[in-house]
């Protein structure tokens, strides 16, 4: 094992607490999802589905996530992760007026937990992992980009 690869494994925050919040969420939306459907059995109505679809549709986010983070063991996993979270939450912000209101609805819920993690990871990652930005100075976050071999480029969100 080379010094950088090991500086790199040694590096990595704890995941522990967000893979445990995330695995305590599950258990909520999964729990949320079963009072939702006998409070509303045989309810056909639009509020009613959408409150037995939302857990669902939260918990999907989740387990996501979770997926993601199953396995990493360098940072750059975890900021390309966090890169690709950020694609997913503007992707899912978008508002798409070809789309029909549900797959709206349902991308404003996908978007609402999405930001929640993406922020609890943000908090673990330690700051000097982070690039500052040349001309505000405030801190740059990874974007998405795939035609780079490790999956991310720097962006800054107050400049761009």
């Amino acid at each position: 094992m080379t010094f950088q690869s090991w500086y790199l494994r040694m590096s990595i925050p704890d995941l522990a607490p967000i893979r445990e919040s995330l695995d305590a969420r599950i258990e909520e939306l999964e729990d949320e999802q079963k009072r939702q459907e006998e409070r509303h059995e045989g309810d056909g109505s639009t509020p009613a589905v959408w409150d037995k679809v939302e857990p669902k549709i939260r918990r999907d986010v989740v387990e996501d996530c979770q997926e993601d983070l199953d396995g990493v063991d360098e940072q750059d996993e975890l900021l390309r992760i966090l890169a690709e979270w950020r694609r997913n939450e503007n992707r899912e912000w978008e508002f798409n007026r070809n789309s029909s209101r549900v797959e709206n609805e349902r991308n404003n819920i996908k978007t609402a937990e999405i930001r929640v993690w993406k922020e609890e990871l943000i908090e673990l990652i330690p700051e000097s992992e982070f690039k500052t930005c040349g001309l505000c100075e405030s801190l740059q976050m990874p974007k998405s980009d795939r035609r780079k071999s490790r999956g991310y480029v720097w962006e800054c969100p107050d400049c761009f």
